[in-house]
């Protein structure tokens, strides 16, 4: 692009979220590629009644420009007549969220699928959950995977020292499940754990089973920490069945990891033959299949991990924001 053209996009999510971390990746290099961003105003006010009602109104005010890139929700009012591209995380929310919520949200989805040139889709999971919620949406989608998270490019590092990561504390992380199973299994290959952001509960089982110095725990820990304990971590174990896209399991394989997973459309898609996928099921079933767990090799998970690129996705942006084809 030889001139600066003026894009209208969201204003940026809290840092640490997963939508914080694409937008902190993805505006610098829009601006690269010449456009000007024009960003509209915070979502973020508090937690207070007042506050969250005004950052939901402000949501819904549009920033300048005659194309509009929206990452994060509600899709603003007034754009009708502007080329409006929109990102499509997940619609983990029709399964997870409260029927206000998803009555709410599913008005917003709708609209956004009327108003958009051009539906980007995170992964063909997503897009197929988002032709089914709504088949307007089949000539609008196009697919782009996200760059590492967190991690940068160059930092895949293959170590063997036994030490397994766990990372979140939501319901839907589902890490108390990974800890009693690794209580059960008391697999060989584990010969300490790392835990950030983890329930008390899991702490306890695994304090328990394998020791306080065979553990460790973190809480609210920089980029720059999380990136090294991907770094300095054998093993990643997710059994999570609701992610939107995964960056954990992205960011993990781009680290060295070996990334130990529920099989599921997801990570069938993300990881293929560079994770370790095995099937669902109580703790007692899963702890069976961790006992023996069999690495793909270096070299594959390093060269699935090379397919993700923010510079590429940066790129499949662009490429939509330029279309301006009906």
């Amino acid at each position: 692009m030889s001139n600066t053209s003026l894009l209208g996009c969201s204003a940026p999510a809290r840092p640490g979220t997963g939508i914080g971390v694409v937008q902190a990746h993805l505006y610098p290099r829009l601006s690269e590629r010449g456009w000007e961003l024009a960003e509209s105003s915070p979502r973020d006010r508090g937690r207070g009644l007042l506050s969250r009602l005004v950052g939901l109104i402000s949501g819904f005010i549009p920033a300048s420009g005659s194309t509009y890139l929206s990452v994060i929700p509600p899709l603003p009012v007034f754009i009708r007549k502007r080329h409006v591209v929109s990102v499509i995380h997940d619609l983990r929310w029709l399964r997870t969220r409260g029927r206000l919520a998803r009555a709410y949200r599913s008005w917003d989805l709708r609209r956004t699928i009327a108003h958009s040139k051009v539906l980007v889709c995170i992964s063909q999971r997503t897009q197929a959950d988002l032709l089914a919620f709504d088949t307007r949406s089949a000539k609008k989608t196009v697919v782009a995977l996200e760059g590492p998270g967190l991690v940068n490019d160059g930092n895949f590092n293959d170590v063997k020292n036994g030490q397994v990561l766990l990372i979140g504390g939501a319901e839907h992380k589902r890490n108390e499940l990974a800890a009693r199973a690794l209580a059960l299994a008391k697999p060989e290959w584990c010969r300490s754990i790392v835990g950030v952001g983890v329930s008390q509960e899991c702490r306890d089982v695994l304090t328990e089973h394998f020791g306080a110095f065979e553990t460790q725990w973190h809480e609210r820990i920089s980029d720059l920490e999380l990136e090294l304990l991907y770094r300095n971590a054998e093993v990643f174990l997710f059994l999570g069945v609701e992610e939107g896209f995964g960056l954990p399991y992205i960011e993990a394989l781009s680290s060295g990891c070996k990334v130990v997973a529920i099989e599921q459309q997801l990570t069938v898609e993300l990881l293929g033959d560079a994770g370790i996928l095995i099937r669902d099921g109580d703790a007692s079933e899963i702890a069976s299949q961790l006992i023996h767990i069999e690495d793909p090799g270096p070299s594959i998970r390093a060269n699935v991990a090379s397919r993700y690129s923010w510079d590429a996705f940066a790129d499949a942006i662009d490429a939509s924001l330029r279309s301006r084809s009906e």
